[in-house]
C-alpha cells in the first residue's frame, strides 16, 4: 500500500525567474554587441575579444546552472553554492564590461570629444556597438546583484478543500478493502521478540514439571471431611499410617471417639504442634473445641 504524500506546492519564484532569464538575455546581448563593435571598423578591433566572448560565455553558462540547479538544491549549503555561482558570474560580467570600456577609451575621445573619427559611420557603429555591450554587461551586473536577495524555490504547504480530504480518505478506503484481511493483521502485528516467543514453551514446561496435588483414599469421618485433600494425606500419614509419633497421645479411630485424642494433642502442644502443619492443626483445634 502506497504511503500517502504531503501535499506541499513547490513554486518557483516567477519574479525571480524572469530576472535571471533578464540577466542571461542581457549577457548575450552584451556579447553579441561586443563581437559587432570588434568587427564594425577594421582599424578600431577589441583586442580582447576572445576573452570577452570566453568570460561572457562562462558567466552566461553560470546563470542556467543556477536556474536549473535551484530546483534540486536545498538547504543553506546549496544556497551558498548558488550565491557563489551568482557571484562568480558577476565577476565575469564586470571583467567583460572593463575590457569593452578600455577598448573603446580611444574611439570615445575621437567621436565624441574631437572630430578626428565623428565623420567615419563604421568608427560610429563601433562606438556605438561597444557602448550598447558595456550598458548590457552593466543590467546583467545589477541584475544579478537583485537576484540574489530572494528565493528562486519555495516550498509551502498546500491548502486543501475539505472535498480533497474526503477524497483521499475514500481513496485509502479502497486500497484498505483490497487488502486481505490476513495480511492486514500480519502488517498491523508487531513482530514478536526472542524472549516473548520462548515465554509460551517456558510456562508449558513450568506447568509440566508442577507436582500433581495428592488425592486422598484412605477412610473417612466428621472430622476428616472437614480437612482438605493435602491435610488429608499429612493426617493419614502422621496420625492414621502409623503409630502415635508422640507418647501420651492416643491413636485416631476412624469414626470412633477421639476426645481423648484432641485433649491429648493440645495438653501435649510443646511437643505436636512441629508434627503437622498450621493448617491442619487449627483444624484439630476445631475437633476439639467443638467435641468430636
Amino acid at each position: 500500500m502506497e504511503k500517502v504524500k504531503k501535499n506541499y506546492a513547490v513554486n518557483r519564484n516567477s519574479y525571480l525567474s524572469l530576472l535571471l532569464i533578464l540577466a542571461i538575455a542581457a549577457g548575450a546581448v552584451a556579447e553579441l554587441f561586443a563581437i559587432m563593435s570588434s568587427r564594425a571598423n577594421s582599424g578600431y578591433p577589441i583586442s580582447v575579444l576572445d576573452d570577452v566572448m570566453l568570460y561572457s560565455e562562462l558567466a552566461v553558462g553560470l546563470l542556467i546552472a543556477i536556474f536549473v540547479l535551484s530546483i534540486f538544491l536545498k538547504g543553506k549549503i546549496s544556497t551558498i553554492i548558488l550565491d557563489l555561482m551568482r557571484l562568480a558570474a558577476v565577476a565575469l560580467f564586470c571583467m567583460c564590461m572593463y575590457y569593452v570600456l578600455v577598448e573603446r577609451a580611444d574611439l570615445m575621445g575621437y567621436v565624441w570629444f574631437s572630430t578626428l573619427e565623428s565623420d567615419n559611420p563604421d568608427s560610429v557603429n563601433a562606438l556605438n556597438y561597444g557602448v550598447i555591450s558595456a550598458g548590457c554587461y552593466v543590467g546583467a551586473i545589477i541584475i544579478c546583484a537583485v537576484s540574489g536577495g530572494f528565493d528562486l524555490v519555495s516550498s509551502v504547504k498546500k491548502s486543501r478543500t475539505r472535498q480533497e480530504v474526503l477524497a483521499d480518505i475514500a481513496v485509502l478506503e479502497e486500497e484498505l478493502a483490497s487488502i486481505p484481511e490476513e495480511k492486514v493483521k500480519e502488517e498491523a502485528a508487531p513482530e514478536a521478540l526472542p524472549e516473548e516467543a520462548a515465554a509460551p514453551a517456558e510456562a508449558e514446561e513450568v506447568k509440566e514439571k508442577e507436582p500433581e496435588k495428592p488425592v486422598y483414599d484412605g477412610p473417612s469421618d466428621s472430622f476428616i471431611e472437614t480437612l482438605s485433600d493435602e491435610e488429608k494425606c499429612e493426617f493419614k500419614k502422621v496420625f492414621l499410617d502409623n503409630k502415635p509419633p508422640v507418647s501420651g497421645v492416643p491413636a485416631y479411630e476412624v469414626g470412633g471417639d477421639n476426645k481423648k485424642f484432641f485433649s491429648a494433642m493440645f495438653a501435649n502442644l510443646s511437643r505436636t504442634r512441629n508434627l503437622v502443619s498450621d493448617g491442619l492443626m487449627s483444624k484439630i483445634y476445631d475437633g476439639y473445641h467443638y467435641g468430636r
